[in-house]
């Protein structure tokens, strides 16, 4: 189709015959309304109310135009894409309605709207050669239809009498919407015993939406109204019009009885469309009296009523402007203006918005980094702005980095405060940046890290470090620390200070220490201390940034924070003294800390005095670590992913599926349903062949439901409960945990097949109960056979509080054990105090 890039107005039909050439850049973001955005919009646009408008942009330069973004449906052939930076909600809408006008009921030749009609919309789609576009279908089946409820329209009801009389919805306080995605129904339904029972009516008074948009509708051309109404008025007489009804009513008896189908679809075969010889041969009072309202829509004085929905189609609702031809960073710019007052714009997205402006190829660079974390190809970047939590290290964190690198590259000392995205807010960063090249002054170029030819090479430059400095600290977590699951991470937030000082390291540093072994072991430390810290607030993470630096605030003057030297010799030493004075900063916070929950909750002291730096924080860990896992009663404390950690590191894998198989053949309460020989893969976040099922997943050893039995108290999985108590939860792969398997049912605990992995989920750990020592797969054992005999679940309470206490010292147990680990000679210089 000819290109129209610069149209004032445009109208749903506009919107579809543009399907081709519109696209969602990289940078917007996903469908986010619903049936309720969708209706509303429909209302708008029959009232001719503001519809919102559209801004456009197209790129500037040579090189792939594709690469922006994805398509809206499919692109052309050979057309310029026209992205969409404003306007994306409402297109989605428009472009998905039409589309479903188009899916009505049909069953064997019949179809509730005539051919003529759905022909002249979809010549209107095909006008676009991208075809038709995705839509979301929620909230009904394939078999539905868009369609406009008469009796719910106030114009139907502003006389005394209503047109509708008692099926009028306007005049009732709960009126639904004129516009409705309805599912048709048969007349007829077969019962249980094969009865036939009829089937009360959905709404009445409905005409499909797509026979009122059609230009050539019924409603639309004065010749077929007058057919219609002709044929309508012989309806009560013996010999009526049935034919000419059928070909130019085939809705009617839907708009009349509510029902589209006369029987159901039953044994194959497709249902019976309600026609109106069936309306004829059963004709009453309600019948006729419908009948008679739908012959008088046909005349003129609703006339204009009508002609309102053909406006709907091809009158001018929306407003469209186009940027002017840009690189990528003065779109998002845009976009994030127009947005900046919604709730939906992050502040990640307007630093986005800000460092993209120096640095237009920002993006590629997320995209870069994502894919060396992943370890596969990112084939969609507008996906990587997705909302996520910290823990994965993505956008967010990513942008967060940047934005404070960024700082302390450009500002120094001055911007030691300003955490995170912080900076993007004040005018001061905004306007250094921009000056950033040989015109700056002196005086302005006095905090800069190093001289800087443009702000370009200053955001690039930081993004690069960005990068590297994730990847090291993503690597860490999940080798050293186990924590490969990225969602078993506690909040990463803490690790802030760290990441921070990862910043004063050259490029090349961050590659040569990813591969050391040495400070891998000994940053790791450093990470598993600061994640077992209670929470950090603010004031704490702000002196912990301060320290790390080493900043005197006593003496600070506006100064630059450069990168250490690029010699190895230079960087490895104030690295260490660095290093060390984090350990002794989160020490004094964190002894202090604790005193006061000492004297707030009636604490023991810990006695520290005498002990090195990495001693107290070994003590203070594992105290905090007991405190923790003593009140993790939800699937959603963090401990839950210390205890992954920990299975993780004693080799735990799946449970043994032979032994699972064999149970179920004898009691199928136990066990998993027999199926394919599978070979026991060990718990982790695995890559490559069978990602999906290897998936690792929380789960209740004495499954939810017993267990919430034998507690006698309240809860679900999603809140605190003592049937979440943190002993009695592992962690599963997911083909392992689906409901037909392991989820909610008793797990098979082979001690001899399987001894290695209930070692490492701590099933082999003793306690006493009234005086005689059992393992906690003893006690397992028994609460699952006394559960199968059904003794009163209250009476389990002795056992189920045992064996959660058993598995809970085990892991207080191996964390210790796993603090307590010597590192190498070569670590400890790392952590010298």
């Amino acid at each position: 189709m000819a290109e129209d890039v610069a149209p004032h107005w445009w109208s749903w039909a506009s919107i579809v015959r543009h399907a081709d050439q519109l696209g969602i850049p990289n940078f917007q973001r996903g469908a986010v309304w619903d049936a309720g955005n969708r209706t509303a919009l429909l209302e708008s646009v029959y009232e001719k109310s503001p519809c919102g408008s559209f801004v456009l942009w197209r790129p500037r330069g040579n090189g792939n135009p594709l690469r922006h973004g994805v398509p809206l449906s499919s692109f052309g052939s050979g057309v310029s894409p026209m992205w969409l930076v404003d306007g994306q909600q409402r297109t989605r809408a428009m472009l998905g309605i039409f589309q479903q006008t188009l899916t009505v009921p049909t069953v064997d030749g019949w179809s509730l709207v005539r051919k003529a009609d759905l022909d002249s919309l979809i010549g209107i789609r095909d006008a676009a050669s991208g075809g038709p576009t995705e839509t979301e279908d929620e909230e009904a089946g394939h078999d539905s239809f868009w369609a406009v409820v008469l009796p719910a329209m106030r114009v139907f009801d502003q006389t005394d009498a209503a047109y509708f009389g008692s099926y009028g919805e306007s005049r009732k306080v709960l009126r639904g919407s004129m516009f409705r995605r309805l599912s048709p129904q048969a007349r007829i339904r077969l019962d249980a015993n094969g009865k036939e029972k009829n089937v009360p009516p959905g709404a009445a008074g409905v005409i499909p939406l797509a026979t009122l948009l059609a230009p050539v509708g019924v409603f639309h051309d004065d010749q077929l109204r007058v057919l219609a109404q002709s044929a309508l008025r012989t309806f009560s007489s013996p010999h009526p019009d049935l034919p000419q009804l059928d070909e130019l009513l085939p809705w009617g008896p839907q708009f009349v009885t509510g029902h589209a189908y006369e029987r159901p679809a039953t044994d194959g075969a497709s249902p019976s469309p309600m026609r109106w010889a069936n309306l004829h041969e059963r004709q009453d009072v309600g019948i006729l009296t419908r009948v008679e309202q739908l012959a008088g829509l046909f005349e003129p004085e609703w006339c204009e009523v009508f002609d309102r929905f053909a406006d709907m189609l091809e009158g001018d609702r929306f407003a469209v402007g186009w940027l002017p031809s840009s690189d990528v960073s003065a779109a998002i710019d845009a976009y994030v203006r127009i947005n900046r007052a919604g709730i939906r714009v992050r502040a990640e997205e307007r630093a986005l918005a800000l460092l993209s402006r120096a640095h237009p190829a920002l993006l590629d660079d997320l995209a870069e980094f994502a894919s060396l974390r992943d370890d596969e190809p990112v084939t969609d970047q507008r996906s990587l702005l997705t909302h996520e939590s910290d823990r994965q290290l993505g956008f967010a964190v990513w942008m967060s980095t940047l934005t404070r690198y960024s700082t302390l590259a450009l500002l120094g000392t001055s911007g030691r405060r300003w955490l995170g995205t912080s900076a993007i807010d004040k005018e001061t960063f905004g306007y250094r940046l921009d000056r950033v090249g040989p015109r700056e002054t002196a005086a302005g170029k006095k905090t800069w890290a190093r001289d800087y030819a443009a702000p370009r090479e200053l955001i690039q430059e930081c993004s690069a470090r960005t990068t590297h400095a994730l990847l090291l600290v993503d690597s860490v977590l999940s080798d050293e620390l186990f924590l490969d699951h990225r969602m078993a991470r506690p909040s990463t937030r803490a690790l802030t200070p760290l990441i921070d000082l990862l910043y004063r390291l050259p490029v090349s540093a961050l590659q040569l220490l990813k591969t050391d072994s040495a400070f891998r072991a000994a940053i790791a430390r450093l990470f598993r201390w600061t994640l077992l810290a209670p929470y950090i607030d603010q004031p704490d993470l702000e002196q912990l940034l301060i320290d790390c630096h080493g900043i005197d605030e006593m003496l600070v003057d506006e100064c630059p924070l450069p990168v250490w030297g690029q010699s190895a010799e230079s960087w490895q030493q104030q690295l260490r003294d660095a290093l060390g004075r984090y350990q002794s900063s989160l020490a004094a916070l964190w002894s202090s800390k604790h005193a006061s929950y000492v004297e707030r909750y009636d604490w023991e002291p810990l006695v520290t005095d005498g002990l090195s730096t990495s001693a107290r924080l070994n003590e203070l860990a594992i105290n905090a670590f007991r405190v923790d896992v003593s009140e993790a009663r939800s699937l959603q404390h963090p401990a839950i992913g210390w205890l992954y950690a920990i299975e993780r590191r004693g080799g735990a894998a799946e449970f043994s599926w032979q032994a699972q198989y064999d149970s179920y053949l004898r009691d199928d309460r136990t066990g998993i349903r027999p199926g394919d020989p599978r070979r026991e893969a060990v718990l982790q976040q695995a890559v490559g062949a069978d990602t999906e099922g290897l998936y690792p997943e929380k789960q209740h050893i004495v499954p939810f439901a017993s267990g919430r039995q034998i507690a006698n108290k309240g809860g679900t999985r999603a809140t605190a409960s003592p049937a979440n108590a943190i002993g009695n939860l592992t962690w599963l792969s997911r083909r392992q945990n689906t409901l037909d398997a392991l989820a909610d049912r008793w797990t098979v605990m082979d001690q001899e097949r399987d001894a290695d992995n209930l070692d490492a989920r701590g099933m082999f750990a003793s306690v006493e109960v009234g005086g005689t020592p059992y393992t906690a797969v003893a006690l397992y054992e028994q609460i699952r056979d006394a559960m199968l005999r059904e003794v009163d679940p209250v009476e389990l309470q002795p056992l189920f509080t045992s064996f959660c206490a058993a598995r809970t010292e085990w892991m207080i147990g191996q964390m210790h054990s796993w603090l307590e680990e010597p590192v190498s000679s070569e670590a400890s210089e790392w952590l010298a105090e």
